[in-house]
């Protein structure tokens, strides 16, 4: 029977203390469950077109007031009325997967077929993503649960780039589930509103010789990867990207011209590196050690290894180095080249960069080398301008800290003036 419900009615039936069920007739199906402890809920019955007669409860009598139950309860007949019914949503959350089952089933057949660099994201993925979110159902992702990753990921003392590589990642996951596969139960990408760490682009870190020591030490007392060692040999003698190196192939190395033809780089392309003395060395130890196709085949599976990052973090660790990236020894190997007097056009070729403007990160070290070059040709030619040198004619001055000093702010007009 409906009755006109009222906070008095609804009192007085929980201080009774018997079970019943007072139906409100002003919103169709709603009633109020009383117990025989003396408490009760708001419960909202309804008719699903696709799942059939259907109950909520909306909340205890004791928290919510009515007029806000009768409101909310009004909505849900609407949402029903309009084909977005609770139930089929409740439902969707419970099917819905975790997200170690989309990265599997989605997200990596994905990439791998549309992203060149895939496995820099499955190295992300294994390292960093399915250890804190893989068991989540994808529908209960919050932002605060990447937010707290991204964190977590920055007290560790990895680079703020590599903790927002996270965030985009997941952000980019997220986008293709709510657009492109239309998973169920995501409407949100709860990565958009993740603040990213400021990055400092242009931060780069040049190992010393002393630096570059204590490192492969480490590496070569490393025995989680007894491959650490070469691999980060290769990287250093060659500048060439991690990956390329993990994916190296016997195939690609030309012992009589002594080059490697890396078939494809970053850029998308071909790159032609000549190999020193050393890494033809290194080869040689190599070709010794294994019979494989690849140069560092994981022992496991006898293809490249997917990431590196554990046995590397050990070994830069112990090495008094936790700063230190793998990239880094791309850039110690730049350093060194113009150290050595060779120009950025040389940097630029060694590199594999089609454009000379990432080259120019480096120019501030060639202005050093670039000085040394012009003092080196001033004091070749000097002998043959003492009399250019020497203000009016006059003999050489006995006493260089009385040379006049130039000041071209006293002048009336500059250079070229």
């Amino acid at each position: 029977m409906k009755i006109n419900l009222t906070k008095p009615i609804i009192d007085k039936a929980l201080q009774e203390g018997k079970r019943c069920l007072l139906w409100d007739d002003q919103v169709t199906g709603l009633y109020v469950e009383v117990r025989t402890s003396g408490k009760g809920s708001y419960i909202l019955r309804y008719t699903s077109p696709l799942h059939g007669r259907q109950s909520m409860t909306l909340g205890s009598t004791d928290i919510i007031k009515l007029d806000d139950v009768r409101q909310k309860a009004r909505e849900l007949l609407t949402d029903v009325y309009l084909g977005n019914e609770p139930a089929h949503h409740k439902l969707q959350l419970k099917n819905a997967m975790i997200l170690d089952e989309v990265i599997d089933n989605y997200y990596l057949p994905h990439i791998k077929a549309y992203k060149r660099s895939w496995e820099s994201d499955f190295s992300i993925l294994k390292n960093h993503v399915r250890p804190a979110l893989g068991q989540l159902k994808i529908s209960a992702i919050q932002t605060e649960d990447i937010a707290r990753l991204q964190r977590s990921m920055k007290e560790k003392g990895l680079a703020a780039a590599t903790c927002n590589r996270v965030v985009i990642l997941l952000g980019f996951l997220f986008n293709l589930a709510i657009n492109q596969w239309k998973l169920p139960a995501i409407k949100d990408n709860p990565a958009r509103a993740v603040k990213q760490f400021k990055v400092d682009n242009q931060q780069q870190v040049f190992l010393s010789p002393e630096q570059i020591e204590r490192l492969f030490v480490e590496t070569r007392n490393c025995s989680q990867n007894p491959q650490l060692a070469y691999i980060v040999a290769l990287l250093a003698l060659t500048g060439v990207r991690k990956r390329n190196a993990l994916n190296a192939k016997w195939s690609e190395f030309d012992e009589a011209k002594q080059t490697w033809l890396i078939p494809t780089t970053k850029s998308g392309k071909a790159q032609t590196i000549q190999l020193s003395g050393e890494v033809l060395q290194l080869l040689l130890i190599l070709s010794s050690r294994n019979q494989s196709d690849y140069l560092f085949p994981n022992p496991t599976t006898n293809k490249p290894f997917g990431s590196i990052f554990c046995s590397w973090n050990g070994a830069r660790t112990r090495a008094g180095l936790p700063h230190v990236r793998i990239h880094d020894l791309r850039h110690t190997f730049a350093s060194l080249l113009i150290n050595a007097g060779h120009s950025l056009y040389v940097v630029q070729k060694a590199l594999g960069h089609y454009n000379p403007s990432v080259t120019m990160r480096y120019a501030h070290l060639a202005d050093e080398t670039l000085k040394q070059a012009n003092n080196a040709v001033g004091g070749l030619i000097k002998a043959g301008m003492t009399s250019v040198l020497q203000p009016n004619g006059t003999e050489s001055n006995p006493n260089p800290s009385l040379t006049p000093k130039l000041d071209l702010s006293q002048k009336g007009r500059g250079i070229g003036g």
